[in-house]
């Protein structure tokens, strides 16, 4: 078997090298070598350099007035035998060819400059750069040298695109895949990649940010005469999972045609099935009719309705340990009733201040205001309160919570309690999906908590707390610890304040007094039904829970 490798090799403009000493070097350490002019206009050099250097290099302009890009020596370099150990490269420790590292720190050594020669040390980047330098895949130069050309690889047509990501870095394109040569007839706007880095694919592609948002992954890439829109997200911008996004690189396949790389069948469906259910506010039926053809091609369980999709869907997500996560990108809707409905909120991947963007928040209470099913009203000393819904589905999911301020001298609390709740989290809180202020009222957007309260267990069903006291008591260690670890005073822990779910769970309302634990001096109003000392009051609770249930 042929164990041979081949590198691409470049002598810069500036490198100052003489190439027959340089070729005579590079026999005498026992490499085999072919060598060939090339030349870069001006316009080209800086696309060329980005393309070769794509995930390394930072400064382009200075690399190429160090070096010089407009005529050089390009060539390819094979070692017979390879020899990749952990060396120590510009990049840091990796597994290198020791025997190419070795060569280039000589010939490095009789250049004019520092790095005047570029020699790529790794299979994965010599099949990149090769096909950056000369337009032809790693395989097809292997067998055969013979006219060697330089031949930048430039993009011409849509699948040049993906050529370039090919050998390059991993990718995946999510979805639409009759759209994506036929850009006429598309439906969608743009090409929906997801891939390893972001700047990378970008700097590759020779993309150019379409939007001066920089949470939007939305590029653009000229293509002859036209300009194609692409969204390039990474794995940690939280439009999937990342231990999902991760996972769905690894899986990849190719596609049928053998162009460019797809998700696997399995995580194909759900991810159109999570786009579908949680980036858009309307179900589309082009994407349930793709869900149920090709779910109904691959086993005996098609998946046809939207109630069943989201159902398989939380399965395929909670098996794996996978949540359902909020995007850095705040153009991105995230539907709040799937949200909720699946069961699998995530706090760790939240990342933007709301939920919901505010003019979707906005517009959801102006919804639920129009026909609201009110579920507490009060006027207190403090504030005037009301909670609502509506009550048709999926409306009555979710809750909104109106402040009007009456005491001002609590203000900063009252008016801080949708920033308390997010810290806090959703484990032992409802989730919040936003928090604004309109005219003088302050408005929160909000989970509906599935449960009921403590009190009325207390009054109405004994049975069920005995039977689940011991779960009810380790729920409310586990809220006390939160608050504790998130740095939060609740102050006003009493029954009333405190739900329990079917699911035998512990849910904190009402954050209008919580403060933070070093707020040593924060007032408490005279009318405070408990002590105010959160320690206290979740002993009180538990005391009576115990006495109760025996």
């Amino acid at each position: 078997m042929n164990k041979s490798e081949i590198y691409l090799i470049v002598f810069w403009e500036n490198a100052g090298v003489d190439i027959k000493l340089a070729e005579t070097l590079i026999k005498k350490e026992g490499f085999n070598c072919k060598l060939t002019t090339g030349e870069l206009a001006e316009s080209d050099q800086l696309r060329f350099v980005k393309r070769l250097y794509y995930s390394s290099v930072t400064n382009f302009s200075a690399k190429i007035e160090r070096v010089g890009a407009g005529e050089i020596i390009v060539g390819v370099v094979e070692d017979s035998n390879p020899n990749y150990q952990l060396m120590h490269t510009t990049r840091g420790y990796s597994s290198v060819n020791k025997n190419i590292l070795t060569l280039k720190k000589k010939l490095r050594r009789i250049c004019s400059v520092n790095d005047g020669v570029h020699l790529s040390d790794t299979l994965d980047e010599a099949k990149h750069n090769l096909f950056v330098a000369f337009s032809k895949e790693y395989a097809q130069l292997k067998r055969s040298l013979t006219n060697l050309k330089f031949q930048p690889k430039w993009i011409t047509c849509i699948s040049d695109v993906f050529s370039l990501l090919n050998v390059s870095l991993d990718y995946v394109v999510q979805r639409n895949f009759h759209e994506i040569f036929d850009r006429t007839a598309a439906l969608h706007g743009d090409i929906d990649l997801l891939v390893r880095d972001t700047q990378a694919a970008a700097l590759l592609i020779d993309a150019k940010p379409s939007t001066n948002d920089e949470t939007r992954k939305l590029y653009e890439v000229t293509v002859g005469a036209s300009k194609i829109k692409f969204d390039l997200r990474d794995c940690e911008e939280n439009y999937y999972c990342p231990s999902w996004a991760e996972d769905i690189l690894r899986r990849r396949i190719i596609s049928k045609c053998g162009t460019f790389f797809r998700p696997n069948d399995q995580d194909l469906i759900y991810m159109v099935a999570y786009h579908a259910l949680f980036h858009k506010f309307e179900l589309k039926d082009d994407y349930l009719t793709f869900i149920k053809d090709n779910s109904s091609a691959l086993t005996d369980y098609p998946l046809s309705q939207w109630d069943n999709i989201l159902r398989s869907l939380a399965r395929f997500l909670e098996k794996r340990k996978y949540e359902v996560s909020i995007p850095k990108d705040r153009t991105v809707k995230l539907n709040p009733f799937h949200y909720v409905a699946t069961g699998l909120t995530d706090n760790s991947h939240t990342t933007r201040k709301s939920f919901l963007p505010e003019h979707h928040a906005r517009s959801f209470v102006n919804h639920m205001a129009e026909k609201p099913k009110i579920l507490f009203n009060k006027d207190f000393t403090l504030s005037h309160a009301t909670i609502f819904t509506r009550e048709e589905t999926p409306w009555n999911l979710l809750v909104c919570k109106s402040v009007v301020v009456n005491d001002l001298n609590f203000a900063p609390y009252l008016l801080n309690e949708g920033f308390q709740l997010e810290l806090y989290g959703n484990k032992h809180a409802p989730k919040v999906f936003s928090y604004f202020f309109k005219k003088n009222r302050y408005f929160i957007l909000m989970e509906r908590v599935n449960g009921i309260r403590l009190d009325k267990l207390f009054q109405n069903d004994r049975k069920f707390l005995e039977k689940n006291s011991e779960k009810i008591l380790m729920e409310l260690d586990s809220a006390e610890l939160l608050l504790k670890n998130k740095g939060i005073q609740h102050r006003d822990i009493r029954e009333k304040n405190m739900f329990i779910t079917p699911k035998i769970e512990v849910k904190l309302i009402d954050f209008g007094l919580s403060c933070s634990i070093q707020d040593k001096n924060a007032a408490l109003p005279a009318a405070l039904k408990n002590t105010g000392n959160d320690c206290e009051d979740f002993n009180r609770i538990r005391h009576l829970i115990t006495s109760l249930s025996r």
